[in-house]
């Protein structure tokens, strides 16, 4: 791990061994007497959150800035969809490999700070990606917040996405046992909060509140 520390704030570049086989990049921004820890993504990479980095500084919180598999510097330079492809047809899914790279990272740092992260993802795929990473990683991951999240996996349909482009939506039998919805309601009662919901996403994930109620808790997803 490479430090340095610019007015203030300590930058650690950090490359994540998971297991025997993956290696994810970050970089932390530690404020001085840093509160809470935020994990950031982005579909276009780390690279562009630097903006959304800076505010969670300024606000004195811990931040990792990740690229997790096929994203920013973990996208392979050439034909990197056939790896995907590939890891898909052993039986294993990128959407897997993704989510609990995320999930290992949230341990660590609760771990090494003695507390849960916030994951905050920039785009529909890394949503996706985090819906399902706090979904399965209950103590870790204390909530999470979504920009421009998808409604529903339905949308790889109507939109006719492609392998190519968001291979993790490609994953084999998801949507027939359910779709986001469903997944988003097991991260509760830990807050999802979706930011600037378009209407496709506000009418799936309309009956999220009620969710929350059923738990006591006032939180609403779709502010």
């Amino acid at each position: 791990m490479l430090s340095v520390k610019i007015h203030g704030v300590t930058v650690n570049n950090i490359q994540f061994r998971i297991g025997d086989t993956w290696t994810v990049p970050a970089v932390e921004f530690v404020p001085d007497d840093a509160q809470g820890t935020a994990m950031v993504i982005s579909d276009q990479g780390r690279g562009t959150t630097s903006d959304a980095v800076l505010d969670l500084v300024r606000q004195g919180r811990r931040v990792l800035a990740i690229d997790p598999f096929f994203f920013g510097e973990s996208k392979i330079r050439k034909l990197d969809f056939l790896h995907a492809m590939l890891v898909a047809c052993v039986g294993q899914r990128p959407l897997g490999i993704q989510a609990s790279q995320l999930a290992a990272i949230a341990r660590w740092s609760a771990e090494q700070h003695g507390g849960p992260a916030e994951l905050i993802a920039y785009g529909p795929r890394v949503s996706t990606i985090s819906t399902v990473a706090a979904a399965l990683e209950e103590d870790a991951l204390a909530a999470i917040q979504l920009h421009g999240a998808y409604g529903s996996l339905k949308q790889v349909i109507e939109e006719n996405l492609s392998v190519d482009k968001t291979p993790e939506l490609f994953c084999f039998g998801l949507l027939e046992q359910f779709d986001l919805l469903q997944i988003a309601a097991l991260v509760a009662p830990r807050p999802v909060t979706m930011i600037g919901a378009e209407d496709r996403l506000r009418r799936e994930m309309q009956p999220l509140k009620a969710w929350y109620a059923r738990f006591q808790s006032e939180h609403n997803p779709l502010p």
